[in-house]
C-alpha cells in the first residue's frame, strides 16, 4: 500500500507566522492555487479514499485534490496538528514576552529535548506516539488494500512525528532537514512487515525547493 502524505495548503495564519495547532484558519488564495497544482500532478492516481484531520484547512485541501473524483474522505483528530496550548493563535513576538517563554519557544524549534509543554500543550513524545499509532493502523489496513493508494492530508509537526517514528531518530533531531512545507508530498510504502520512505517533503509539485526549519519564518 502507498500512503501519499500531503501537508495542507497555506492558511491566513501560516502567512502571518502564527502558531495554529488545533485552531483553524482558511486557506489563502495561494493555498488554494497550490492545492490545485498538486491536484493536477496527482490526477492520474486512483486513490482508494482519503484521510484528513478534523481541521478545516486539511479537509479543504483534500477536497481540492479529490475534486470531481467522488472519493470518501475520512476525518479523524488522530492526525491533527500538535497542540500548542496558549501559544496557539500567537506569533513569536507575542509568545516570547519574557526570558523563560523565549527560552522554551526556541527550545521547541531548536532543542526539542528541552521543550516543556504548558497549559494543555502536547509534548513531542505524545505527538510521536500518535504518529506511531496511526502508522500501526496503516500497517493493518495494508492487508486489506495491499495494492491501493491512500491520500493523507495532515499537518507539519504531525507528519514529522510520523517520519520520526519510522526512522527512530532521537527527539533532538525531530526538526532535522527537510522541513515539511505547505503542500509538500511525502510517499510511504507500507505493508505489515514495515514502512519505507519513498519520497520526503517533495515540493516539486508546487515548484518549490527543500527548506530547513531555520528558513520557515517561525524563528527570527
Amino acid at each position: 500500500m502507498e500512503l501519499y502524505v500531503v501537508r495542507h495548503g497555506e492558511t491566513e495564519l501560516n502567512r502571518r507566522k502564527v502558531l495554529q495547532g488545533n485552531m483553524d484558519s482558511p486557506l489563502t488564495a495561494k493555498g488554494i492555487e497550490d492545492a490545485e497544482r498538486v491536484a493536477k500532478c496527482l490526477d492520474s492516481i486512483d486513490f482508494r479514499f482519503a484521510i484528513t484531520s478534523n481541521l478545516g484547512r486539511a479537509i479543504h485541501t483534500a477536497e481540492i485534490i479529490l475534486r470531481g473524483k467522488n472519493k470518501r474522505i475520512i476525518q479523524t483528530p488522530n492526525v491533527a496538528e500538535m497542540r500548542f496550548g496558549n501559544w496557539q493563535g500567537k506569533t513569536q513576538e507575542e509568545i516570547c514576552v519574557d526570558e523563560k517563554a523565549a527560552e522554551n519557544y526556541f527550545a521547541y524549534f531548536q532543542d526539542p529535548i528541552r521543550y516543556r509543554p504548558e497549559n494543555g500543550a502536547e509534548s513531542f513524545e505524545e505527538v510521536i506516539g500518535r504518529g506511531a499509532q496511526f502508522l500501526e493502523e496503516m500497517k493493518k489496513l495494508s492487508d486489506k488494500y495491499p495494492n491501493e493508494k491512500i491520500l493523507l492530508v495532515s499537518h507539519g509537526a504531525f507528519i514529522k512525528a510520523m517520519l520520526k517514528s519510522i526512522t527512530g531518530n532521537p527527539i533532538e533531531r525531530f526538526w532535522q532537514d527537510p522541513f515539511i512545507p505547505n503542500l509538500s508530498v511525502t510517499i510511504l510504502e507500507i505493508d505489515r512487515n514495515g514502512i519505507r520512505i519513498i519520497k520526503e517533503a517533495d515540493q516539486s509539485y508546487v515548484g518549490g525547493k527543500t527548506i530547513r526549519i531555520q528558513d520557515s519564518g517561525y524563528i527570527k
